[in-house]
């Protein structure tokens, strides 16, 4: 299963898939260390794949990503 951060790079890394949603670089670096995209950027992610012909970012493949990042075990507030 792909994984946040390899969507990030397959879509050309945090600077570029930054600048091409326009958010800052420091916004998508943090979906990579979190390894978590948000459900409201799917949409342009999934189309920013298509453009650039790259396979497997749909709604189906961030949706798993999504179930298996909540279903990881919280780890305690300190």
């Amino acid at each position: 299963m792909k994984t946040a951060a390899k969507i990030i790079d397959e879509l050309g890394g945090s600077t570029a898939l930054a600048s091409a949603l326009a958010l800052p670089a420091t916004t998508v670096a943090s979906w990579k260390s979190r390894a978590s995209i948000p459900v409201q950027h799917w949409p342009a992610l999934i189309t920013r794949a298509k453009a650039m012909d790259v396979k497997g970012v749909t709604f189906e493949t961030l949706g798993k990503l999504a179930a298996c990042r909540m279903a990881e075990p919280q780890s305690a507030a300190s």
